[in-house]
């Protein structure tokens, strides 16, 4: 499809209003014509500047400009100033300018590379400052990327590898002096031979009596510490000390004192039996002291028995005194033995007096129990 030949009518207006400076799509929306086709009547009317553009390439070009220089002064694109340049004649324009990114390539290469050079030049002095005031226990391993980031180092005696802030190893260089940082597992190994020796230390043999014990404790007993104390007395002290035979006032049974003369029982059972006899005893004093009644001190089993003759008032036959055994230390009366019996029982009211007592046998006594 051929197309038709502007008008010259349509020429003048179109001069006219590139004249005002007038955009394509403006001219196109005021003459009622596509984008296009305004281009297209510019074109071969020699209004789209093309001309102008050429000369100006040719004019910054002769200046030794390069395309990509001359494409930010007339805003497009670099192809298109290379397109241009090589139809009016700038041959090898487009190679010159290749051989400029090479340059600047080049010129990023070799940044690169002394960046790479400095790097390495900063890792020798990190491993420097490892060996000068660490190389006894560390050596450099991995991970160096900047003196404010982790690096890798391994202990030399047990090969383990360890992450240190690398600012912190540069702080060392600081001290001028030797650093000695402990590897983990070389502390971990250390703490558990300690902890072996210090528990083989507990097995040792006892002084008194020569058993071999594991235990913290110097003696294996009470008894060995106990024998121990008497070992440790003075001689003055020993020869002062002198062991005296002695009843037991609970119990009765005789026994040798031992280190204390002032002991009365021989044992502690027996030591707490009479305390818990004597807390009954003076509970039921109180409680007849609430009731008011007359408690008569004075009387005594044995002033009983010899008041009264011997004889138990309720059976008529004759008490025994020996009538009694011990069993384990516990005092054990027979049937025979001889008791205070209250003729008006206590729990009824009646009073601890001479009056209201009687000698009579355990056994009856149980019998009558709190029967008047």
């Amino acid at each position: 499809m051929s197309r038709q030949p502007i008008s010259e009518e349509l020429h003048s207006k179109l001069i006219e209003l590139k004249k005002t400076g007038m955009t394509n799509e403006a001219v196109a929306v005021q003459l009622g014509l596509g984008n296009s086709t305004v281009a297209r009547y510019w074109r071969l009317s020699g209004l789209d500047g093309k001309d102008e553009l050429l000369a100006n390439i040719s004019e910054l070009a002769s200046k030794g400009m390069y395309a990509s220089e001359i494409a930010d002064v007339l805003g497009i694109s670099e192809h298109r100033v290379s397109y241009y340049k090589r139809k009016l004649g700038f041959k090898g324009s487009l190679a010159f300018d290749t051989h400029r990114r090479k340059s600047e390539e080049q010129h990023k290469e070799d940044v690169r590379n002394r960046e790479i050079e400095e790097w390495v030049h900063r890792l020798d002095e990190f491993i420097d400052t490892v060996n000068t005031y660490a190389g006894d226990d560390w050596e450099y391993d991995s991970g160096f990327v900047s003196t404010y980031h982790p690096v890798i180092l391994r202990c030399k005696h047990c090969g383990n590898t360890q992450e240190f802030n690398a600012d912190n190893i540069r702080q060392w260089k600081k001290r001028s002096a030797t650093v000695h940082v402990a590897c983990d597992v070389c502390t971990a190994i250390k703490e558990a031979q300690d902890d072996y020796a210090r528990d083989s230390t507990f097995v040792h043999q006892c002084p008194v009596c020569n058993r071999w014990i594991d235990s913290a404790n110097l003696y294996c007993s009470r008894e060995c510490a106990y024998r121990a104390q008497l070992f440790r007395l003075n001689d003055s002290r020993k020869e002062n000390f002198q062991s005296k035979l002695v009843k037991c006032r609970n119990c009765g049974k005789e026994f040798w004192t031992q280190f204390k003369k002032s002991k009365v029982f021989c044992s502690d059972e027996c030591r707490k039996r009479y305390a818990r006899h004597n807390k009954r005893v003076q509970k039921r004093m109180r409680k007849w002291r609430m009731l008011d009644a007359m408690v008569d001190d004075d009387i005594t089993l044995e002033k009983l028995i010899e008041r009264d003759g011997g004889i138990c008032q309720i059976c008529g036959r004759p008490v025994d005194i020996n009538d009694y055994r011990y069993d384990d230390g516990n005092f054990i009366c027979g049937h025979d033995y001889p008791s205070i019996d209250h003729v008006f029982p206590l729990s009824k009211g009646g009073k601890h007096s001479w009056d209201n007592v009687q000698l009579a046998h355990c056994y009856c006594n149980t019998l009558k129990n709190d029967n008047i």
